[in-house]
């Protein structure tokens, strides 16, 4: 098991190379590198801190950051842990594979987009670095997400990314659709054929909840400012500099949480009760 104090879940950047109908972001530019870390000013700042951080990467595609590699080898030899949100289509997966040790990544979150892959004949390039890193060791898994637009093929999806040896997930919609929204418009009986528990509805309900987000958990922007979540825009500090942790948790006073921490995050959420 991967020990970490704190986890920093940074969005890198809106720029991606896919253009889902489902996606959270409203993208400008697409197949073209974003920005650079600040490598030197992250590490200054993790080498001065006393915790143990895991730095969750997403966006937008992390891999299309310019020196994403670079950043990953001196986080996770410094002791530090990661975990990956990608599509997989980068080349630097290749790169990756080889200059990461996969003890030091919790997981990486291989997202399955099967229309833009059909759009743009990409499926054989995420088969390539899907299985790739899975013989090397990562711990990966393939989850698609389950828009309610897409409910006809997705079985038929999952079946043949089965049939290619990869167990497919399914994650749940987070957003309106035909004016309803989701996920709580989904029925139970939809969720079980998909693997999903009906329960999983009540995460993103998070009113009156306890959530350590801001106390172990915050996000943080493509700019490295860190904030309690992404409901409560309470700046806490910058990557690069420092982080003013709060206390202790906090009783959650929005209604909707489309990325709760104390469920995205369980044994960390956990660790402050023990």
């Amino acid at each position: 098991m991967k020990v970490y104090d704190k986890w920093l879940q940074w969005d890198l950047g809106r720029n991606c190379n896919l253009d889902c109908d489902y996606c959270f972001d409203s993208k400008k530019e697409f197949n073209s590198e974003y920005r650079e870390i600040n490598i030197d000013a992250v590490m200054n700042f993790l080498r001065s801190s006393v915790y143990k951080y895991r730095i969750g990467l997403t966006g937008g595609e992390p891999f299309l950051i310019r020196n994403i590699i670079e950043f990953c080898e001196e986080v996770t030899t410094a002791g530090h842990i990661i975990s990956i949100n990608s599509n997989l289509l980068s080349p630097k997966l290749v790169e990756f594979e080889r200059k990461i040790d996969p003890a030091n990544v919790l997981f990486i979150h291989a997202s399955y987009h099967h229309r833009e892959l059909e759009k743009f004949n990409r499926l054989e390039k995420y088969l390539l670095h899907y299985k790739l890193l899975e013989k090397s060791g990562f711990n990966i898994y393939a989850e698609a997400v389950l828009y309610p637009g897409d409910i006809g093929v997705l079985r038929e999806v999952e079946i043949n990314l089965n049939n290619l040896g990869i167990k497919l997930k399914f994650a749940p919609y987070i957003g309106r659709y035909e004016g309803d929204w989701y996920p709580d418009s989904y029925s139970d009986d939809l969720l079980r054929q998909f693997n999903i528990a009906p329960e999983i509805k009540e995460h993103f309900s998070q009113k009156g909840e306890i959530c350590n987000a801001g106390y172990s958990a915050a996000i943080v922007d493509p700019d490295g400012d860190v904030r309690v979540c992404f409901n409560y825009k309470e700046k806490l500090g910058n990557i690069t500099e420092a982080i003013n942790w709060n206390e202790e948790p906090l009783i959650c006073q929005h209604k909707k949480c489309g990325c709760p921490l104390n469920k995205y995050d369980k044994e960390l959420f956990d660790k402050f009760w023990r």
